[in-house]
């Protein structure tokens, strides 16, 4: 009986394994920074934009912007520049 059982099964035709799904070829991640806001794009511009157009011509300096970019930091506090500390709070958190 069990010699005609094993018989049986090795004359049925086998199952072919296949490669798990996780191992096949698949595109990239990819982060599409180009969207996210910069700190350099706020200030200086985007590439192909002129840096000089975002200030007037007769300005001396560039001006202390703030924005989401800058909350938290010394930029929107009364720190001396380069402070490293603890910021607990600022009025725009």
């Amino acid at each position: 009986m069990y010699r005609t059982e094993v018989e049986a099964s090795l004359q049925l035709k086998g199952t072919r394994s296949e490669r798990p799904v996780w191992s096949l070829p698949r595109e990239a991640y990819t982060s599409k920074r180009s969207y996210f806001k910069t700190e350099y794009g706020n200030s200086i511009g985007t590439y192909g934009q002129n840096p000089r157009d975002k200030l007037p011509s007769d300005s001396t300096k560039q001006s202390n912007e703030i924005h989401e970019l800058t909350m938290g930091t010394t930029k929107v506090t009364t720190h001396i520049p380069g402070y490293t500390g603890f910021i607990p709070k600022s009025d725009f958190n």
